[in-house]
Parts: structure tokens; C-alpha cells; sequence
């Protein structure tokens, strides 16, 4: 067991309101993703079915969205959302990449002025190559930026959604389909968590299967860390930790965390 003793409620009473105190005073409706503040990491954004909201030590604060579901671009309440389910945000904290799973496209929040902008997606539920709202996503999941040494800093975003994981460019909004060697078919393989080691490798969650798998990027090739339905139920994402050379995965239907040794060459500097 990973956990001890020490766990805490930070926020959330279950009561099911939105705005208030934290410290167990606040409410989310339906929590599902958690990104935090680089610039101050104390605190940190939820997704929260169709909103977005800032957790400090005091308080929680709506960003953008409503509690109602919608497709609309705008300024802080103004826009809507229809399920956030993946926050990724730059270094400078300037920006977030929201994952809009079932109006099947990519939003960008400017965390300043809390404009909401579609930057990727046609909203159809297919997936096609393009540039930005003339490509298509279906059910986009999880975020993460690509640290492969060969990549810029936060220039790569991987995206994982129904039966395949999407690489889109930040600076010109191109999305494209990895060249995955997996049996989608045969194997049910549906990505859903996503994290990024050192060398650019991708470990990837699949609720179907109950499997973890390791996947280069660039070739398409891959292995299975876990398959296994006594060690996973349902995991749903995972996180990297460099100092721990390890995969750190949650599972809802378990209702746990466990944690994976990766292969020491994931880790390897070229």
C-alpha cells in the first residue's frame, strides 16, 4: 500500500455546490482532473464536469464554465464546457489545455482573462488529421507535454482519446494520429491516463484491458507493463515521478493507487 495515515480533504464537502471555502467547506459536482499552478504550486485547477475551478488554501474560485453543459467560446462564465476531463497548463502559467470530452474538442483557457478559445476540433466524433478546428477528436482524455529530448520545451502536447493517442503542435495546431502497432481491434485498446518519461516514452492506461503499456512515440512500437485484473480494475491515469523512476496509477473501481518501477532506459539520457 502506497498511502498512509496522512491523507487529508483539501476541498470538496459532497454536497455537491460549487463555490466556497476550502478545507472540506467547498463542493465539486463531479470532479475529474487535477492540474497544478506551476507559478504558485500550493494551489492548483480542478475540471469539474462543465467548469473549471482555482483551489487555493482558502478558497475555490469559478474560472470558466457554468453548471451547465455547453459548447460555446467566451470570457469566464460565459463560455461553457460539456465535461472537462484532462488540464494541462505551460510552465508560466499563463495557459491551460482543456480536454472537452464530449463536445469532442480541445479548448484553450488563458488563465488571465479567463477567455476560453476551441483551438482543435470540428466537434464531430471521428478522428482525422488536420490543422485545428479542420482536424477531428473523439472523446479527448488526458493531456501531457512531450519531454523527449528531441522535442522543444511544451511545444508537443500528446492526447489520448477513443483508440488512439493524437499528437498536436502547439504553435500551429496540427493534429496527428500516432503510428500505434497495437490490434485496436483485438486488444479493445482504448488509451485514457497518459505521462511522459525523460526519453520521450509514453505510458499509457487502459480501462478496457486493465493494462499499462509503454509506447514509443516515434515508431509506434510497444510493450505491456501490467495486464493483469488483480493488480487493475479500471485504471484511469497515471504520473511519472523522475525521482522515484516510477509510474504512480489511480484506479476508480479498485479505489486505489499503486505504483509501478519502470524500466531503468525510460529514465536514460541520450
Amino acid at each position: 500500500m502506497i498511502c498512509s495515515d496522512a491523507v487529508i480533504t483539501i476541498c470538496g464537502s459532497g454536497l455537491g455546490v460549487r463555490q466556497g471555502k476550502c478545507l472540506g467547506g467547498a463542493a465539486f459536482s463531479s470532479p475529474a482532473c487535477i492540474c497544478p499552478d506551476p507559478v504558485n504550486p500550493e494551489n492548483y485547477w480542478v475540471g469539474d464536469a462543465s467548469s473549471i475551478r482555482y483551489c487555493t488554501a482558502t478558497a475555490v474560485t469559478l474560472v470558466a464554465g457554468s453548471t451547465k453543459p455547453g459548447v460555446t467560446d467566451g470570457i469566464g462564465t460565459a463560455a461553457s464546457f460539456n465535461v472537462v476531463w484532462g488540464l494541462l497548463c505551460t510552465s508560466n502559467g499563463d495557459r491551460l489545455f482543456v480536454s472537452d470530452f464530449h463536445n469532442h474538442l480541445i479548448r484553450s483557457v488563458d488563465t488571465k482573462t479567463r477567455a476560453v478559445t476551441t483551438i482543435v476540433g470540428d466537434g464531430h466524433g471521428v478522428s482525422t488529421d488536420g490543422i485545428g478546428t479542420q482536424c477531428s477528436i473523439c472523446e479527448p482524455r488526458k493531456l501531457v507535454f512531450d519531454r523527449s529530448p528531441k522535442s522543444k520545451p511544451q511545444s508537443v502536447i500528446f492526447i489520448t482519446s477513443r483508440h488512439a493517442i493524437r499528437r498536436m503542435e502547439v504553435a500551429t495546431g496540427l493534429v496527428t494520429t500516432l503510428p500505434l502497432k497495437v490490434d485496436v481491434k483485438s486488444t479493445y485498446f482504448c488509451p485514457y491516463g497518459i505521462g511522459v518519461t525523460p526519453t520521450g516514452h509514453l505510458i499509457v492506461t487502459c480501462t478496457l484491458t486493465a493494462s499499462i503499456y509503454v509506447f514509443d512515440p516515434e515508431t509506434g512500437d510497444y510493450e505491456v507493463l501490467c495486464s493483469s485484473r488483480i493488480h487493475f480494475r479500471e485504471p484511469d491515469d497515471v504520473a511519472v515521478v523522475d525521482s522515484e523512476r516510477s509510474a504512480f496509477v489511480v484506479d476508480s473501481i479498485l479505489r486505489n493507487l499503486r505504483q509501478i518501477t519502470l524500466p531503468p532506459r525510460l529514465f536514460a539520457s541520450e
